[in-house]
């Protein structure tokens, strides 16, 4: 009798409620989900819970509504995706990015020109890219895909790495210097007369090749010779 007895009881707790079971840990950690039932079954049945789980913190999840953690727009504001990734409304009981006032003032968009709401993510759009330090510094002004890449000799000119060194032809997905042409777009001939592209085996790695004085006639072009009156080469540099 007592056999039968502990069997059914066994059977009828297999349908009982274990709040903080040990089985449910992990998930009550990151998810909420801190009361077991059965086997291996775990599910949320305190907004407290879902409160404290990661999920919260991270992705919003904080509000319980009937056996899962799931996000509101208050609490997706609050999350720290929503800084990060632009993940801050709520839609079908998750935070994503859903306009592209959530975009604006992440990391992504201000860095990468992720600053469109496009599927639930922040991607570059338009002119997003064009308006990112990328484009300024490096010459990624063009959209792909979901990337900014530099995509023409048009947009190596509009970056730093242009004027400041010459790297203003592209070529094979990057900006390149290739020859005096690339050096007289740069400040370095405007002010200092180096014009004139010389082939080199240093910077291995980049494009084989620097910006010098290579005439008298790149002195004269330049604020050397029209501000200072050094007008002669010498040696790869303007003197008077």
């Amino acid at each position: 009798m007592r056999w039968v007895l502990l069997i059914l009881f066994v059977l009828g707790c297999l349908g009982c409620e274990e709040k903080n079971a040990k089985w449910c840990r992990p998930v009550c950690k990151t998810e909420g989900k801190c009361t077991g039932k059965g086997e291996g079954v775990c599910y949320a049945t305190s907004g407290n819970a879902c409160k404290r789980s990661e999920g919260c913190v991270f992705r919003g999840q904080c509000v319980l509504e009937g056996q899962a953690c799931v996000s509101s727009d208050a609490a997706c504001k609050a999350s720290i995706e929503c800084g990060t990734h632009g993940y801050c409304s709520a839609t079908e009981g998750r935070c994503a990015a859903v306009t592209n006032a959530d975009c604006t003032s992440t990391e992504g968009c201000k860095k990468d020109g992720r600053c469109t709401a496009e599927g639930g993510q922040c991607v570059p759009r338009a002119d997003d890219c064009a308006k990112a330090p990328g484009c300024e510094l490096f010459g990624k002004c063009s959209v792909r895909g979901d990337q900014c890449v530099i995509s023409s000799t048009e947009d190596c000119a509009r970056g730093r790495i242009c004027q400041e060194q010459g790297y203003c032809t592209y070529s094979k997905g990057q900006c390149r210097l290739t020859g005096s042409d690339d050096c007289k777009k740069t400040r370095a001939c405007r002010v200092k007369g180096q014009c004139t592209f010389v082939e080199t085996d240093q910077n291995l790695g980049l494009p084989q090749g620097v910006c010098r004085v290579g005439s008298s006639a790149d002195c004269r072009g330049a604020e050397a010779c029209t501000k200072f009156r050094r007008c002669r080469a010498v040696e790869s540099e303007c003197v008077k």
